[in-house]
């Protein structure tokens, strides 16, 4: 194998989209790596989106005790849900500040897409992808758009296709995460 990578499987993917992870740890696999689960709680953003602070601090430092090892020994991890990825990236500064193994994680956790544009930029991936003849319309996930922007997910997509590729210009699905779905 290349290597390991952690999968940060969100609670959605895991009840209500399983085959999306299993897509994704075949991707992972296909490309040489040997992919790690840990079992591990929540993220907690739903939490944080509610006010329910100290439960997500709790959940935050479980978490980040759990990663620290595998990101101390090199070890990417990468996740799909858009949210679960920039709690662990931005939430978690906030809630465990000035703590060095949460910044490590958080400078360790990475989108699919950045992790594949990783590769790419080192070579490890060229002309890995065949080329379908598809034209996409991305439409971003909003947290993702507001605090990375789309351009990593757009990239992603030039990887597979030589075609245009648009994006939608909206705001929020209007789900309004947690809140919505409840």
């Amino acid at each position: 194998t290349k290597g390991k990578v952690v999968f940060l499987c969100d609670t959605f993917t895991n009840y209500h989209r399983p085959e999306v992870g299993q897509a994704t740890v075949g991707i992972l696999e296909a490309l040489g790596y040997e992919v790690l689960s840990p079992n591990r709680p929540c993220c907690g953003r739903t939490m944080i989106s509610t006010g329910l602070l100290e439960d997500a601090k709790a959940y935050a430092l479980r978490n980040v005790e759990l990663l620290y090892p595998y990101v101390q020994a090199g070890i990417k991890v990468v996740g799909i849900e858009p949210s679960c990825v920039l709690t662990f990236r931005d939430d978690y500064l906030e809630l465990l500040p000035d703590y060095d193994k949460a910044i490590a994680v958080a400078d360790s956790t990475l989108l699919l897409e950045e992790f594949l544009l990783e590769l790419r930029d080192s070579g490890e991936i060229e002309n890995r992808f065949n080329k379908l003849n598809y034209n996409f319309l991305f439409f971003p996930h909003c947290h993702q758009k507001a605090l990375l922007g789309s351009g990593p997910s757009l990239d992603t997509l030039r990887l597979v296709t030589s075609e245009p590729i648009g994006e939608l210009d909206s705001g929020c699905c209007g789900m309004a995460g947690s809140f919505g779905h409840e």
